[in-house]
């Protein structure tokens, strides 16, 4: 056997075999088959693998005489079907060979068949990865003591590149496998997810009837009942004694109520019909707003309720005036119910500016009521619950009203929202964009800021990103929605104001095991922003191997391999010490911004004019980790205000906790 010592030749002929990796299997298999027998000039070369019994198949081949591999039996757990030499040379983990078949003991288990084909002698070779042996080439000859040691050592880089190429491959087919069941099962869902889509459609189409049927059956009955209570009240047909009358009034009253509940309802089918469709229009609010107070005359009346406009009266906005007339008499309604008597409520609008300079409609209903609990400024906004409290235990109204504003505000590419002013009172606020609707985003925020102006700012940027949002001016609040509402959440709050208490938070969602995106910002009392960074995810531990260890566990929960290129800003004694842990994962570390690297890591101790300086300049597709271990960070403001495309940038990499991209490459851990 003379074998080609030129390796570079045979690396030349293996890389025209590793563009064919994406072939069958057979023609994988049967291709190192012949790269090997033209090296070693053997006769028949098989390739085979060991499976978990410890047999080892035929899986391919190339030379004369195939036939005689039909039939094959090894087995390295059988006494007698392990002696050959492709069963040594794997419980061995060595070269074997067999120079002379007609007179080894060994090879009797085959040796008659192998002589009928003409053969004379044997090697096996083993293939190896990570010293454990998964397979062997095997080598035959018609001439009698063809394989020598020297030679099939000279064979051992050849085979390392071929047992490579092997694993490659299996790895490759199993994505493949894998990929072909996956898409396999997403059909299925898809198939599922569209039947049961068609089920809901039916069953809300089935409902909106229903609710639409509803005040016909009931409104004839509830106003006869109605009518006849208020003829027996007025005495016509006689007089009544007390207890009559305190009866009768009941019955007005609790008629009243349902007609009401009723009307409710209606107005929720209504919605349910319309709320697909937008029809922009100008209009006068002031006109609006006045057709909204004569709907609501008697009960303004019956409250002593003084309505104080700040608005200008030829203010003209563009939105849909049906649904935003729904909305205001919502709004108005439900001041109504919770002002004491000879309460106000303020209505005052303006348009107002984002941070791209695009116009918004801003408007604003304030009444010196009791104001809403943090714990229920999310809540209040979904169906069926009213002030706080369950429909069971409040008997005034379904607890819809809130609930269809929402969606009637958000149709119009707008938001609407509860705050808690300094002075008290109800507060609601909502936004309608006079320009292009934004695009809506996949999360939803939630705000932690006590400060009440830069809420109200916040409330406005994160509406004009197509961000829902819920602002608390305390913190345990939002942790209780962010545990108990199963949604994609991201959590945004000006460290630098808060400082430990920030800390606190981040550290006992932390302890909890919750991964949730960040938006950190820096803002004046004004709600003038100066920096913003959107962080997946925050390292809060002083660097440390174990802090490392927490890191690298939380970024593959997200994302699918590690980076291997890192932006790193931090003060220098932090820099030093996590250039050392990055740097023990083999993961090369940048300081500055020109390219887009697939993750970045920032100190928020840093000086404000260096987080100033990097602010928006980050791709937004590269994954960001803040590094929070200090909970007294500067508090000085930055200088000059923030621009839309910085904000815009920053919103966008949160998304990636929920949309990562799977396409990004980097080396194995």
């Amino acid at each position: 056997m003379k074998p080609n010592n030129s390796l570079r030749i045979f690396i030349e002929t293996f890389e025209d075999l590793l563009e064919e990796i994406e072939s069958s299997p057979g023609i994988f298999y049967a291709h190192i088959c012949e790269l090997m027998k033209k090296l070693t000039g053997a006769d028949l070369v098989w390739l085979g693998f060991l499976e978990p019994s410890g047999e080892v198949h035929p899986i391919g081949f190339a030379g004369k005489y195939p036939s005689y591999l039909k039939g094959l039996k090894i087995n390295i757990y059988d006494p007698n079907l392990s002696q050959g030499p492709t069963g040594q040379a794997i419980l061995k983990k060595t070269t074997i060979i067999e120079p002379h078949i007609h007179l080894s003991k060994s090879f009797a288990p085959w040796r008659d068949r192998a002589l009928h084909f003409g053969f004379r002698s044997s090697a096996a070779i083993p293939l190896t990865t990570k010293d454990k042996v998964f397979g062997t080439l095997n080598f035959y000859s018609t001439k009698e003591d063809f394989f020598s040691q020297e030679n099939l050592d000279l064979l051992k880089p050849h085979v390392a590149l071929v047992s490579l190429a092997l694993r490659v491959f299996e790895v490759v087919k199993n994505k493949e496998k894998t990929i072909k069941i996956l898409e396999k099962k997403i059909y299925l869902s898809k198939d599922q997810i569209h039947k049961k889509d068609l089920e809901i459609q039916s069953l809300k189409e089935n409902q909106t009837r229903w609710l639409a049927n509803l005040g016909h059956e009931f409104r004839t009955p509830l106003t006869s009942i109605l009518g006849f209570s208020e003829m027996l009240l007025s005495e016509i047909f006689g007089p009544l004694n007390e207890k009559q009358k305190r009866y009768l009034q009941h019955i007005k009253t609790s008629t009243q109520y349902l007609a009401e509940l009723i009307e409710e309802i209606q107005k929720f089918a209504r919605l349910d019909r319309s709320r697909k469709s937008y029809s922009p229009e100008i209009f006068n609010l002031g006109e609006l707003i006045d057709g909204v107070v004569f709907l609501l005359y008697k009960k303004i009346v019956s409250h002593n309720a003084l309505i104080v406009k700040d608005f200008s009266d030829d203010l003209k906005i563009k939105g849909d005036s049906f649904k935003t007339k729904m909305v205001l008499f919502n709004l108005i309604s439900n001041a109504l119910k919770f002002i004491p008597p000879g309460g106000t409520i303020v209505l005052k609008s303006r348009l107002e500016k984002d941070l791209y300079g695009r116009s918004w409609m801003a408007f604003e209903v304030r009444d010196n009521g009791p104001g809403v609990k943090p714990e229920d400024l999310y809540r209040i906004f979904l169906p069926w619950i009213q002030g706080g409290k369950l429909l069971t235990e409040k008997p005034e109204g379904l607890g819809l009203g809130l609930a269809l504003s929402k969606e009637l505000i958000e149709a119009q590419g707008g938001n609407i929202m509860a705050l808690s002013p300094p002075e008290g009172g109800g507060f609601f606020i909502f936004f309608l964009p006079q320009e292009a609707h934004p695009e809506k985003k996949t999360l939803e925020m939630l705000v932690f800021e006590p400060r009440f102006e830069v809420a109200r700012k916040m409330a406005l940027y994160l509406t004009s990103e197509g961000v829902k949002s819920t602002i608390f001016p305390e913190v345990e609040p939002a942790l209780k929605i962010l545990k108990t509402q199963k949604k994609n959440w991201a959590l945004a709050f000006d460290p630098w104001h808060l400082g430990s208490e920030a800390f606190k938070v981040l550290k006992k969602l932390d302890q909890e095991g919750i991964i949730i995106p960040l938006l950190v910002y820096r803002a004046s009392d004004r709600g003038e922003l100066y920096w913003i960074f959107g962080a997946n995810f925050a390292c809060l531990d002083r660097p440390s191997f174990l802090s490392l260890e927490r890191a690298k566990k939380c970024y593959l929960s997200l994302f699918p391999i590690l980076p291997s290129k890192i932006f790193l800003k931090a003060r220098p004694h932090l820099f030093e010490e996590i250039k050392r842990l990055i740097s023990s994962l083999n993961l090369e570390i940048y300081t500055d911004l020109k390219e887009n690297y697939e993750l970045s890591v920032i100190d928020l101790g840093l000086s404000p004019e260096e987080l100033q300086n990097i602010s928006g300049k980050i791709s937004p597709s590269s994954p960001l980790v803040i590094s929070f271990t200090d909970p007294y960070l500067h508090r000085e403001l930055g200088s000059g205000t923030l621009n839309g495309e910085t904000f815009s940038r920053e919103i966008q990499r949160l998304v990636l906790n929920f949309e990562p991209e799977i396409s990004r490459t980097s080396p194995l851990t």
